[in-house]
């Protein structure tokens, strides 16, 4: 009798803290200061999630109060991480999620990913996507797996949020469900690892007018954007605001009462980075901004059709070189144009220059120039008239680069294979006469041999000038009219 009361007990213990385990009431906040809050952690696969106050080098607080959930309160995450935090049971109508959040996570090789159930978690689905807006998932290859797939938070250094931001997301088809988790999982890979994962300050809240989602920018051009997004609910009114990037919402440039969902913004200027905003009028309530998607138009020069036209000088010594700052430059790679002698991973410069009455012209490296390549084409995707890779230095010169149709206009590449640094370059007419290469001598003899050279010019006539080997050439032919 005492071990069917007992059981009894136990059972009607156990239905109690379920039913108060279920949120129903909005908005919900946690700030984790009074405890877990129901949230509750499962480190049973190599796991480091813990809830205290945060003491590492780089995530070293909570976003408020003194706690906040961290892959490792002191130190870095684990390796082979299969880990995360499940919450409460939520109750939803027509919900968004909010919540702080740090991260400092091998980039692309380990994240973490937050996910939905409406099954007590035999199955998951991700909130969201990656390139979402509101500081949202930023990689879609994670080979630690968080959460069984590969998109999530990833990143490190200047990839990394570098201080606790907030995201948020609507919670899209989850309206009207009455039996919802989420679970903060995190994966990791077998080797390098950083301090991971923060989250604090949760708040889940029921909106009027639901945010517009899918916003995208596409077929940027220097002075041009394309901005799309998908409607949130049944509005038909949207307000865009967009500015040079880091501008504070109401401080930009606003485009009101747009009755479709895409605007063409018009008057960029060219290698600058760009925030765009959007916020859906429900006609009586407006919904919370979407955003920032930030873009950057390509700087001049960043593609082969907009190079940057450069003067061909006679005297390079005595002109003003033009300086290339590489840490804007743009990603050749990306734009698909790398040079035929280096196959990925390159940033750089485009110019043109029309060729000079000689024929010919070297580019000369000044201060700053540190492993820069060059290629010169005849156009755009053409003939490559020389290919030098990542060789020049501050005070060196290609090679007379000859053949050249006067008055024609060629294209050249400048690249580095980092997004760093600077250099001063200059563009010379190439000499009038242009010196022979390729000087060979065969049939030696005791006291002769053949000399051989190519011509780079039209010279029909030659002089020459032996000396031993170590010797300064006096200037003073040995043979003349050759």
């Amino acid at each position: 009798m005492k071990k069917i009361t007992l059981f009894l007990f136990v059972l009607s213990c156990f239905t109690i803290t379920n039913i108060e385990a279920q949120i129903t009431s909005y908005p919900y906040t946690e700030d984790f200061e009074s405890g877990d809050g129901g949230w509750v952690a499962d480190n049973n696969s190599n796991g480091s999630w813990a809830l205290g106050s945060p003491a590492g080098a780089i995530i070293n607080s909570a976003a408020s109060g003194s706690n906040a959930w961290v892959t490792n309160l002191t130190g870095n995450y684990n390796s082979n991480e299969d880990s995360s935090v499940t919450s409460p049971v939520f109750d939803l109508s027509s919900p968004s999620i909010e919540m702080s959040i740090w991260y400092d996570i091998e980039f692309s090789w380990d994240g973490a990913v937050l996910q939905s159930s409406i099954d007590s978690g035999a199955s998951w689905q991700n909130v969201g996507a990656a390139g979402d807006p509101n500081n949202w998932y930023t990689d879609n290859t994670i080979n630690g797996n968080p959460g069984g797939q590969q998109e999530g938070w990833s990143g490190t250094g200047t990839a990394g949020t570098n201080a606790w931001v907030t995201a948020r997301h609507a919670l899209d088809g989850l309206a009207g469900e009455a039996n919802v988790i989420f679970r903060i999982a995190f994966g990791s890979d077998g080797s390098v690892t950083d301090e991971g994962f923060g989250f604090d300050d949760v708040s889940i809240f029921e909106v009027s007018c639901p945010e517009p989602t899918a916003l995208t920018v596409d077929n940027i051009t220097h002075t041009t954007a394309d901005v799309a997004w998908n409607t949130g609910g049944t509005e038909t009114l949207w307000n865009l605001e967009w500015g040079v990037s880091g501008f504070t919402p109401g401080t930009g440039t606003l485009e009101s009462g747009l009755t479709v969902t895409s605007f063409n913004l018009t008057g960029l200027v060219e290698g600058t980075v760009y925030d765009v905003y959007v916020v859906a009028d429900c006609g009586g309530s407006l919904s919370s901004a979407v955003g920032p998607f930030t873009f950057n138009t390509p700087a001049p020069g960043g593609t082969c059709n907009v190079a940057i036209p450069m003067t061909v000088e006679t005297d390079c010594s005595v002109a003003t070189p033009t300086t290339f700052d590489f840490s804007i430059s743009e990603d050749i790679d990306a734009a698909g144009e790398n040079p035929s002698c280096d196959g990925f991973g390159n940033f750089g410069y485009w110019v043109s220059f029309t060729a000079p009455t000689v024929g010919s012209v070297v580019f000369n490296f000044g201060t700053g120039a540190d492993n820069i390549g060059l290629e010169i084409l005849d156009t755009c995707g053409g003939t490559s008239l020389g290919c030098f890779n990542n060789i020049f230095d501050d005070g060196d010169s290609s090679d007379i680069i000859s053949g050249l149709t006067p008055g024609n206009t060629y294209v050249a590449l400048l690249w580095r294979d980092t997004q760093a640094g600077s250099a001063d370059i200059c563009i010379q007419e190439g000499p009038t006469c242009t010196f022979p290469t390729n000087l060979g001598a065969s049939n030696v003899t005791i006291d002769g041999a053949d000399l051989s050279w190519t011509e780079n010019g039209s010279a029909t006539v030659w002089n020459v000038e032996v000396v031993p080997t170590g010797d300064t050439p006096t200037g003073t032919p040995t043979a003349t009219g050759v």
